[in-house]
């Protein structure tokens, strides 16, 4: 699956959401912006970091639930990282792709990764290559949004918006999940790949080089959602 629209980071701190963790009122009639791209991030983005297998699998074992009882706070906040770590190198990629065609594989960008050492730099063993700036932001995350989660004023709100942002697009039912999936039950019951890739639009193959980068737990903590 292929997003259709890239989020813009804020211009002064680089960031997503800055409106989203700093808002405390979540009972107006309009849904915030910031909430729209939140349920949008979460969609298109989020998602990959369990994968659509995982998540075919989930409904079939959960046909009452939705993604939001399947990430976990940790799930959300890695996938946050890895966008703003990597969405200038991306964007860049596609803007060459677009300019040079065929001939924009061999030239190298200048966009860096916020958060990770550079590309071709050799790693010792079990190292992630995250920047300890980059693994101090992860937490600073987690931390925000599992005080938005132990909100109930926004979990209420959330929830809302997202049975609606689900209904309108016709996304995320069980069927659909399900359909969009091609393994078969058994294949469900035997994969474990939980690499996250995310897809800018138009084209899936720009960022293999770019945006597999493990992190650990990530998937698997349970520190909220």
């Amino acid at each position: 699956m292929q997003a259709d629209r890239v989020l813009k980071l804020s211009e002064d701190t680089e960031t997503l959401f800055g409106d989203l963790f700093t808002n405390t009122v979540w009972d107006g009639e309009e849904v915030p912006h910031c909430l729209k791209d939140f349920i949008y991030f979460i969609d298109n983005y989020a998602s990959k970091v369990v994968g659509l297998r995982d998540i075919a699998k989930f409904y079939r074992e959960n046909k009452k639930k939705t993604l939001l009882d399947q990430l976990t706070v940790s799930d959300i906040a890695y996938a946050v990282l890895v966008y703003e770590n990597t969405v200038h190198v991306w964007e860049e990629n596609e803007e060459m792709r677009a300019r040079l065609g065929a001939a924009a594989d061999d030239q190298s960008g200048k966009a860096e990764q916020k958060y990770h050492i550079k590309k071709g730099t050799r790693l010792p063993v079990f190292v992630s290559g995250w920047t300890d700036e980059g693994v101090a932001y992860l937490c600073e995350l987690v931390k925000k949004i599992n005080k938005l989660w132990s909100d109930k004023a926004f979990m209420d709100r959330l929830r809302g918006d997202w049975d609606e942002y689900a209904h309108t697009t016709k996304r995320y039912s069980f069927r659909k999940v399900t359909a969009e999936c091609p393994m078969s039950e058994e294949e469900l019951e035997d994969d474990d790949d939980e690499d996250l890739i995310f897809d800018l639009p138009e084209d899936k193959d720009v960022l293999d080089d770019h945006a597999e980068m493990p992190f650990p737990e990530v998937g698997t903590a349970n520190s909220g959602g």
